[in-house]
This record gives structure tokens, C-alpha cells and sequence, in this order.
């Protein structure tokens, strides 16, 4: 185990002299350590674990079912980091406390691990700015589940191209084209699901995309009092049919309870 000498008052440090050579780390000066830490860093760091973690899952088989037959379920979605006190003077004028940054993560519900996280110092940093530092962690087979937030037409061609399948809830501004209308297709608990198909321009002019375009009108609103949210999905019909998906939606939120499990923990 890494020991970091820290420096103590000399009549402290004189009762270890002779018994050993290092001063186990405090936590003040873990902290102070972590405080320099870049943010490639706390990123490499993530996925580091989460590759010595894996093959213990693998072993135990801890893993659970997969949310998908045949399809390796990722779920992004980003974080801004909690505010912090008025430490600089700059910002003491201000009403809100500074954001120290902001992240994304990428949990698989199969492992229960975050396995990849993108952490940015700059928390007026748009999501979607950095999606394309995960494209080197896209595989084919993925399926990659988000919010509207990622709903942007070149991250759904990134993962089309490289043979992953993609479930985001629609953005307003994605310029796609209905290819016929709506139509009913199943009452669940959830709400009344239609469906339609529509198409997403090549990024060079190519064949367009043909995308899922899932209706969902709730039964019970959002806590935001929305009633109705559109979703877009890749999924070939055989996979998954409109209820499916709807369903796999709902699985984002399994993300926002491991952030609320790291805070707990750390607490």
C-alpha cells in the first residue's frame, strides 16, 4: 500500500522516529491530494476499476440478466458535480455557488458497474461536447440507452456505423422525416405506445438512416408534468417491440441510483 509522508509538529514526528519509517496518509491529505488530481485521471481510474472488478463478477457469477437478449446495454448520462462553498473571492458576489465541473458515465446493468466516465473541469460544458470521447468505447452489439440530452443525429451514426444499436428519448431538434403516421400499437402500464417510422439524413449526403419512432402518452406524468415522450430506437422490431422499449427507457434511471449510491457510500 502506497504511504505518504506528512509533515507533523517535530514532538509528533519524534514518536515515530525508530518505530517506522512512513506516516500512513490522513484523510486531510488524501484529499489534498485528490484536489490536484487531473481529470484524465479520475476517468482512467474509473475504467481501471471496473477492468480488475469484472473478472470477479465473472468468477462469483454476480452478473445479472442481461436487460436485452443479445445486445450488451449501456446507459449514459451525465452529472454536474455538487456546488461548492464561495472559496474564491471572485465568486463571493454571486448568489449561486460555483459548479465545479461535470461528468458522464456510462453504467452496464448487467455488471452494476460504472465502466467508463468522462469528467470535465469546465460545468458550463454542453453533454453532448463530449460524446466524442467515448467513441473508442463503442462496440458492435451495444445497445446505448439516454436521455434527450444525446439525442444529436452524428452520435446516432457514430454508433450506427460501428454496429451498436441506440434508444434516446427524441430531441425537438433532430431534423428526421415521418415516413408514414402514427399508429396504435399497445396499451401498457406505462400509457398508450404508437408507433411510426421515420428517416435521419446522412451526415455526407449518403442513404438515410430509418429509425423507430415509439409515441408513449403516460398514464401517470413525469415528475417535470410531462405526459408524453417520444423515443427513437435502432432496435430491429424482432428484438424488441414498442412496449419492450419503452421499458428499456425506463432502465435510465437505474443510473441515476448508482450516483446516488457512490454519494451515500462516500458519505
Amino acid at each position: 500500500m502506497l504511504q505518504v509522508v506528512t509533515r507533523q509538529q517535530p514532538s509528533v514526528h519524534a514518536a515515530y522516529q525508530g518505530a517506522r519509517k512512513a506516516i500512513p496518509a490522513s484523510i486531510t491529505a488524501v484529499y489534498e491530494k485528490l484536489r490536484g488530481v487531473e481529470p484524465a485521471v479520475s476517468a482512467a481510474l474509473a475504467a481501471y476499476s471496473a477492468e480488475q472488478v469484472t473478472p470477479v463478477i465473472d468468477a462469483l457469477e454476480g452478473a445479472r440478466a442481461p436487460l436485452l437478449e443479445g445486445y450488451r446495454v449501456k446507459i449514459l448520462d451525465g452529472n454536474a458535480l455538487g456546488a461548492r462553498e464561495h472559496r474564491l473571492a471572485e465568486t463571493r458576489a454571486h448568489s449561486a455557488a460555483p459548479l465545479p465541473g461535470k461528468a458522464l458515465a456510462v453504467l452496464e446493468p448487467a455488471l452494476g458497474l460504472i465502466t467508463q466516465l468522462i469528467a470535465e473541469a469546465d460545468a458550463d460544458t454542453q453533454e453532448r461536447a463530449l460524446l466524442a470521447q467515448l467513441e473508442n468505447s463503442i462496440e458492435a452489439g451495444d445497445l446505448w440507452i439516454a436521455d434527450r440530452n444525446f439525442c444529436v443525429a452524428s452520435w446516432i451514426w457514430t454508433l450506427h456505423q460501428r454496429g451498436a444499436a441506440v434508444l434516446l428519448r427524441e430531441h425537438q431538434q433532430l431534423p428526421t422525416q415521418p415516413l408514414e403516421p402514427m399508429r396504435p400499437v399497445a396499451t401498457t402500464d406505462q400509457g398508450q405506445l404508437s408507433e411510426q417510422r421515420v428517416i435521419l439524413a446522412a451526415p455526407e449526403g449518403g442513404a438515410p438512416l430509418q429509425l423507430r419512432r415509439i409515441r408513449l402518452e403516460l398514464s401517470t406524468p413525469t415528475r417535470e408534468g410531462e405526459t408524453t415522450l417520444y423515443l427513437l430506437t435502432t432496435l430491429p422490431v424482432t428484438a424488441a417491440d414498442a412496449a419492450l422499449v419503452a421499458t428499456l427507457y425506463r432502465e435510465r434511471w437505474t443510473l441515476e441510483t448508482a450516483f446516488l449510491h457512490l454519494t451515500t457510500e462516500l458519505r
